[in-house]
C-alpha cells in the first residue's frame, strides 16, 4: 500500500514546499 509503503515521488513531494503540485507530482511520478 503506498501509505505503509510510500513512493520515492510521495518523499520528495512531503519534504517539498509545493505539496500536491501536479507538475512536480507527474514529473517525480
Amino acid at each position: 500500500e503506498a501509505l505503509a509503503r510510500p513512493s520515492p515521488s510521495e518523499r520528495v513531494a512531503n519534504s517539498s514546499p509545493r505539496v500536491g503540485d501536479p507538475l512536480v507530482w507527474f514529473a517525480e511520478k
